[in-house]
């Protein structure tokens, strides 16, 4: 090498812009990010799909509403799973239909309340770039 072929190795490389990596600390928040979510949809989901198995399970052959419930919850949940647009959405809608059925328990009421929480989540969290 001589000094002009240095200085034109210096000279060729391409300056930062933005092609550039981003900072390592902004792709660690988008990280946290998705696995943030992946955890609200594993949640949520997973609570629809026991609510939706509960009122199929249940000896309620004369009652419609149970058997809509219950085909509408595991819908949502598969929809959640696989990551469906406006899953969140209906998430949030189909876990509230318990709350319009008086027969159901309690408990089931706070699993409903809480995925209908966890789906707002979602639904509030999307990026829609």
């Amino acid at each position: 090498f001589g000094s002009s072929d240095w200085l034109l190795c210096a000279i060729s490389r391409p300056p930062p812009g933005p092609q550039s990596p981003p900072p390592v600390s902004m792709s660690k928040k988008i990280e946290t990010e998705k696995d943030l979510r992946l955890a609200m949809a594993t949640g949520a989901s997973s609570m629809l799909l026991v609510t939706g198995v509960q009122a199929l399970a249940r000896d309620n052959r004369t009652h419609c509403m149970g058997q809509a419930t219950g085909s509408a919850s595991v819908l949502a949940a598969v929809m959640l799973m696989n990551r469906v647009p406006y899953a969140g959405v209906a998430g949030a809608v189909v876990a509230l239909m318990p709350f319009l059925n008086e027969g159901q328990s309690k408990t089931c009421q706070v699993m409903a309340g809480i995925s209908a929480a966890l789906c707002v989540g979602l639904a509030a969290t999307k990026d829609r770039k």
